[in-house]
């Protein structure tokens, strides 16, 4: 089977985030977006019954650096297991992984990728899903540990993202963050998902994602209706978390959201209090057809 053009390339069998899926990016707050998909050719080449071997060629959106992944793949007893290569022109950057997914009571995964920048940092998602009948249609419980290698222990959300595109408008660093770069600013994570069909046609369900060093996190609820085969509308929160009553990673602290900067060398410092920008909660409406 071979496909030219833009398309999504999805890998791994983690939930939320996947080490090994060559080109990541974050829905989990935004579950109405599509992946933006990549420019690339595909050709998928069966290898008996039970293995398959990908390869995928492609470019960023301008064609000025070259993308590259393969994934074998292979079914062991009732285990799937896959082995993955990419390498990012983008970063100069690649990763090798190993996917490990199947059904033992509860359907489980585990999935690592080791990165190419050092040979040392690697990414791993452990995790598990349950279905239970006699709930409405059934409910979904899934859970998972995520560990980000190329996190920080210690991590201000704020001063780590907004702060510096400050410093960088006033002159006094450069941000030249990678296409690439670890979605995740810390290391350890816990995330969950609960999905109940309370119809064929509607779905309530929460997910949510939390940094278990800082105590920081959210959760995202969401009610969704398809009254036909081609609509769908839904509703859809965002909720931040700050278990622990410090700040950190998604719950800046009032001391990260003022920011200190002087515009001239020597200059008097600006301040900046953001603190009025953080919301308690956001709620999306939001609606897909298909034609």
């Amino acid at each position: 089977d071979v496909r030219v053009g833009r398309q999504s390339i999805y890998w791994g069998s983690a939930a939320f985030l996947n080490p090994t899926d060559p080109f990541p990016e974050f829905l989990i707050a935004e579950p109405w977006r599509p992946r933006r998909g990549l420019n690339a050719g595909r050709v998928s080449i069966p290898i008996g019954d039970d293995s398959d071997l990908m390869v995928v060629l492609g470019s960023n959106d301008s064609f000025t650096h070259f993308r590259a992944a393969s994934r074998f793949r292979t079914t062991v007893a009732l285990a799937d297991i896959s082995v993955v290569g990419a390498y990012r022109g983008d970063d100069d950057d690649g990763l090798i992984g190993l996917d490990l997914r199947g059904t033992y009571g509860v359907g489980y995964w585990v999935e690592s990728a080791l990165w190419s920048s050092d040979w040392t940092s690697f990414d791993v998602a452990a995790g598990f899903d349950y279905s239970i009948d006699g709930l409405f249609e059934g409910l979904i419980v899934m859970a998972q540990y995520y560990y980000n290698g190329r996190g920080a222990t210690d991590v201000s959300g704020f001063a780590t993202s907004l702060g510096f595109e400050l410093e960088a408008l006033a002159g006094s660093t450069v941000v030249d963050t990678p296409t690439f770069a670890p979605i995740l600013q810390g290391k350890h994570y816990a995330m969950t998902a609960l999905t109940l069909a309370l119809s064929i046609d509607t779905t309530l369900g929460t997910t949510g994602i939390l940094n278990l060093t800082d105590q920081t996190g959210f959760f995202v609820p969401s009610l969704t209706h398809r009254p036909n085969d081609w609509f769908e509308i839904s509703i859809t929160g965002q909720v931040p978390l700050d278990l622990g009553g410090e700040g950190g990673e998604f719950h800046p602290s009032e001391e990260d959201l003022v920011f200190r900067q002087s515009l001239v060398e020597g200059g008097e410092p600006i301040e900046v209090d953001f603190s009025s920008l953080r919301s308690k909660a956001s709620i999306t409406v939001w609606s897909r057809f298909s034609y």
